[in-house]
């Protein structure tokens, strides 16, 4: 059962709950605490059937409650990566992903998509990596505006995300080091796209050049969007991760939800029930000591239940789509834009025993590989300790992800390639930081899918 809180803090005439300003990430387990009124609930990753068991028990209990899940969790296993839709960049087969995507949301219960990101990694090792859909700006509007699309046609709407600038960021970045004119040449057109977007949820990162603050929490943000925008946004604001907000900007995190408000969000992202309770004591002790107008609240809550009617009622007339239907659907398309995103150079594989070594200093997906292997058959060996399997052992697979922009990486392949140079690098980063190993396999992300569709390419690689 979902543990709620008695006696949920309210504010104004009319008892409207704190929480409904909120969006929150949900626990994997069902046993985790729903506020009362919560506006905005983020599912996590599960496998379809899962889903839309869990989100039809929050309709029970929730019907207020917007049901959504990121990106990254939306069609796991099955949906490319953006990379890997940029790689291939065919609008029309991202569109139809887009489609397939949303029928099965819309099969699973859920509402509303958190992404695509707006990132340009113009960094070869930016932070956002295989989640950016390129690295030019003209190619990630044109990805996300296909996808974004397709994913709205069955009734989804859809949540941009991400910071201008912020794929100029490599791993140890903390802020946008760019000028507005560096911004505008190769960050901002993917922008441009929020105003037909439903929602936009900028990140909790600073870009000095365009104002002072976070994005999540500044101000120019909204000025932006109006600015460079095509037509005029009206969707719902959400200030991304407030905690992490307000620790970018040097405040406490009530300060910080107040900050964000003012400056024009209509939602506040929290990760968990624990940020949940902070924000919204922090919010009730604001308006009782007169820091933040009760009216303020009361018209941002207005505003998003307005809005959010709105992409609620554009699934109220649609047929729901069957689980299972859509979900081979999602596959069939996912599996065809990840066949065509794979690049193999002189790599090949026989059935038969395969030796599966990750170099990456910090694995994601971990597991993805050997599965992808044992599905068609092969006998994985895997050992963390081996530094170089002896020649003439069974074929080595060593899993990459920034090639020299991580030292240690780099280092452990350099010595595996001299004992054993007919190692395979499938590597799982951005293409640009991909290694320069003879024998090598860009797969564009390290999920599930991306490891199905390099393993079937290698096994039908011809002979040399």
């Amino acid at each position: 059962m979902i543990a709620r809180p008695e006696a949920p803090e309210t504010f104004g005439s009319e008892a409207v709950p704190l929480a409904s300003l909120l969006v929150m990430d949900l626990p994997a387990a069902d046993d985790g605490e729903l506020p009362t009124g919560l506006g905005v609930a983020v599912l996590p990753a599960a496998a379809p059937a899962a889903l839309r068991e869990r989100a039809e028990r929050l309709r029970g209990t929730a019907p207020g409650t917007v049901l959504a899940v990121t990106e990254h969790a939306a069609g796991q296993g099955v949906t490319p990566s953006p990379a890997a839709l940029g790689a291939v960049d065919d609008p029309e087969a991202t569109r139809r992903l887009g489609l397939a995507l949303g029928d099965l949301l819309a099969a699973c219960g859920i509402e509303v998509l958190l992404g695509p990101r707006l990132d340009v990694a113009t960094h070869p090792a930016a932070r956002c990596g295989t989640h950016a859909l390129g690295d030019e700006p003209d190619l990630v509007a044109r990805q996300a505006r296909a996808l974004l699309s397709g994913v709205r046609e069955p009734g989804i709407a859809v949540c941009v995300q991400g910071a201008p600038g912020a794929g100029s960021l490599g791993p140890g970045d903390t802020a946008v080091p760019l000028d507005r004119d560096a911004l505008e040449a190769d960050h901002l057109v993917p922008w441009e796209l929020a105003a037909w977007a439903d929602a936009v949820m900028p990140d909790p990162l600073a870009v000095p050049a365009l104002g002072p603050g976070p994005a999540a929490l500044g101000a120019w943000m909204p000025a932006l969007l109006e600015e460079i925008g095509t037509a005029r946004f009206h969707g719902l604001l959400v200030a991304g991760d407030v905690p992490r907000a307000a620790a970018e900007a040097g405040i406490d995190l009530a300060a910080a939800a107040v900050a964000a408000l003012r400056a024009g969000a209509h939602l506040l992202h929290v990760p968990d029930p624990a940020a949940a309770r902070a924000v919204i004591a922090g919010l009730d002790a604001a308006v009782q000591t007169g820091e933040l107008n009760p009216a303020l609240l009361e018209a941002r809550h207005r505003e998003a239940a307005e809005r959010i009617a709105s992409l609620r009622a554009r699934r109220r007339w649609l047929p729901t789509p069957d689980v299972p239907a859509a979900e081979a659907a999602l596959a069939e398309a996912g599996a065809a834009l990840a066949a065509r995103a794979i690049g193999l150079r002189r790599a090949r594989l026989t059935p038969g025993e395969v030796a599966v070594l990750d170099l990456r200093s910090r694995p994601e997906a971990p597991d993805a590989l050997p599965r992808a292997l044992a599905a068609h058959g092969l006998a994985v060996v895997t050992d963390p300790a081996w530094q170089a399997p002896p020649p003439g052992a069974a074929p080595v697979l060593v899993l990459t992800a920034l090639g020299a922009a991580d030292p240690a990486e780099d280092a452990r392949l350099r010595e595996l390639l001299a004992a054993r140079p007919d190692t395979i690098v499938v590597h799982t980063g951005r293409a640009e930081t991909a290694p320069p190993a003879p024998h090598r396999v860009l797969a564009h992300g390290p999920g599930e899918a991306m490891m199905r569709a390099a393993v079937t390419a290698l096994l039908a690689a011809p002979p040399e």
